[in-house]
C-alpha cells in the first residue's frame, strides 16, 4: 500500500510539468484514479479531490483557449468557406451561449457572401454576354468585314479574303476586290491543274483582264480527256453552274448534252425543227443568257444552218443510247437528268404534226408527240472544238 501511495504522489508531482492544459488534465485524471484505488489510506481522499479539481480547471482553461482561437478565426474569415469552417468549429462549444451566438453570426455572414458571389457571377456573365453580342455585331457590320477581307487580301490569302468581301458586298470597293480574288483563285487552281474549279472562277469574272482567255484554256483542258459518260460543267443559270454529260470525244471535238431540261413547247404552230420556236429560243435567248463569253468562244456550228445549240435527232439518240442509258454497278443510271414526262428530239414523228421524243425510261417514241403540246423538256446539245487557235 505504501509503495502504491508513493507512486500516486509521484504522478501528482508530474502535473506541474505538463506542457499543455490537455496534458495537465490527463495527468490530473490519472493521479485521481491512483488515489481512488488507495481508498481511505492516509490523505488519499483529499488528494483525489484536489486532482479532480485541477483536471476541471485544466479542461476549462483549455476550452477557453480553444474558443478564443475560434473567435480569432471568425475575425479573420473572409470567404463563405472560411465562415463554414468556423461554424463547424463553434459547434464543439454548443454548451456556450457565446459560441451559439457567434455560430449564428458566421452563418449569416456566409449567406450574405454567397449571395454576393452569385450576384457577382451573374454580373460577370451579363458583361461577357454583352461583349460577345457587341463583338458579333461588330463582326457582322459591313465595314468590319471589309477590313478583315483587306487583311487577307494584302497577305494574298484570296480564298479567305473572298469569303469576307462577299459578306461586305454593299461596302464601296468590295465588288472590285471580289473580282480580283476570284481571278486569283482561278489562277491558283489553274496552277494546280484543277481545271474545272479554275474555269468556274474565271467564268464569274470573264470580263476582267485575261480571265476569258485563261477560262477558255481551262475549259478545253478539262474536256480534253473527258470520255463519254463523264460529267462536266459549262455555262450558268443564275448563280448555278449547268451540268452536262459527254456523248462523244474524238480528240478534236467534244459533244455534250445537258443534264437538265428546259421546259418548252416545240412550236406553237406545229412547225418542224428548222422553223420552230424552240430552235430560235435555244440559239437566241437561251444561248445569250446561259452561255458566257468563255463558253461561246469554244462552240462550233453543228449543221449547215450554223446552229450552235441543237437537239439530238432520232438517229443520234439511237447512236448514243448506250451512253444515255448506261448504269453503274448498282444499276443506277449515270445520266442524272430525270425528266417528268420526256424530252424532245428534232426528228419529225410518224404521226401528223408530231416530233419524236424520249420517254422517262429512255425509250425513243418514233410516232411522236404533237409539237404544240406542253409537258416535254428540251435538252440542249453543244459541240466544243478542242484545238482552239
Amino acid at each position: 500500500m505504501a509503495r502504491d501511495y508513493a507512486q500516486a504522489l509521484k504522478m501528482e508531482s508530474w502535473i506541474q510539468w505538463a506542457d499543455s492544459y490537455a496534458d495537465k488534465a490527463a495527468l490530473s485524471h490519472q493521479a485521481a484514479e491512483a488515489f481512488e484505488k488507495l481508498g481511505d489510506y492516509e490523505d488519499c481522499p483529499e488528494r483525489k479531490a484536489a486532482c479532480l479539481a485541477m483536471e476541471q480547471e485544466a479542461l476549462s482553461t483549455e476550452q477557453d483557449a480553444a474558443f478564443e482561437q475560434v473567435k480569432a478565426d471568425y475575425e479573420a474569415a473572409k470567404t463563405p468557406e472560411d465562415y463554414y469552417y468556423v461554424g463547424q468549429k463553434l459547434g464543439r462549444f454548443g454548451h456556450l451561449e457565446a459560441a451559439k451566438s457567434l455560430r449564428k453570426q458566421a452563418a449569416q455572414k456566409r449567406k450574405k457572401l454567397l449571395h454576393a458571389r452569385r450576384m457577382s457571377r451573374r454580373l460577370i456573365a451579363a458583361v461577357v454576354c454583352a461583349c460577345i453580342i457587341a463583338a458579333a455585331a461588330l463582326v457582322y457590320t459591313g465595314q468590319f468585314q471589309y477590313t478583315i477581307g483587306n487583311f487577307y487580301y494584302h497577305h494574298q490569302q484570296y480564298d479567305h479574303a473572298l469569303s469576307w468581301y462577299l459578306r461586305a458586298r454593299k461596302v464601296s470597293g468590295a465588288e472590285e476586290r471580289i473580282v480580283v480574288c476570284r481571278y486569283q483563285r482561278g489562277v491558283y487552281f489553274m496552277g494546280e491543274e484543277k481545271y474545272p474549279s479554275a474555269y468556274k472562277k474565271f467564268r464569274l469574272v470573264e470580263d476582267y483582264e485575261d480571265a476569258a482567255e485563261l477560262g477558255q484554256r481551262c475549259l478545253l483542258s478539262s474536256l480534253a480527256e473527258a470520255q463519254p459518260g463523264k460529267k462536266v460543267t459549262l455555262g450558268m443559270k443564275g448563280s448555278s453552274y449547268l451540268k452536262w454529260m459527254v456523248l462523244e470525244n474524238d480528240g478534236s471535238q467534244v459533244t455534250l448534252i445537258g443534264e437538265f431540261g428546259e421546259g418548252a413547247v416545240f412550236d406553237a404552230q406545229g412547225r418542224d425543227w428548222p422553223e420552230s420556236e424552240l430552235r430560235a429560243y435555244l440559239n437566241g435567248e437561251w444561248y445569250q443568257s446561259r452561255l458566257g463569253r468563255i463558253d461561246r468562244s469554244c462552240l462550233v456550228p453543228q449543221n449547215e444552218d450554223g446552229d450552235l445549240v441543237v437537239l439530238l435527232s432520232q438517229e443520234q439518240a439511237q447512236q448514243y443510247d448506250a451512253i444515255l442509258n448506261a448504269t453503274d454497278e448498282n444499276g443506277k443510271r449515270l445520266d442524272s437528268y430525270k425528266p417528268k414526262t420526256g424530252w424532245w428530239l428534232s426528228t419529225p414523228g410518224a404521226g401528223e404534226g408530231g416530233a419524236c421524243f424520249v420517254h422517262t425510261k429512255g425509250e425513243i417514241d418514233t410516232y411522236g408527240r404533237i409539237r404544240s403540246e406542253e409537258g416535254l423538256d428540251a435538252r440542249p446539245v453543244l459541240t466544243i472544238k478542242l484545238d482552239q487557235p
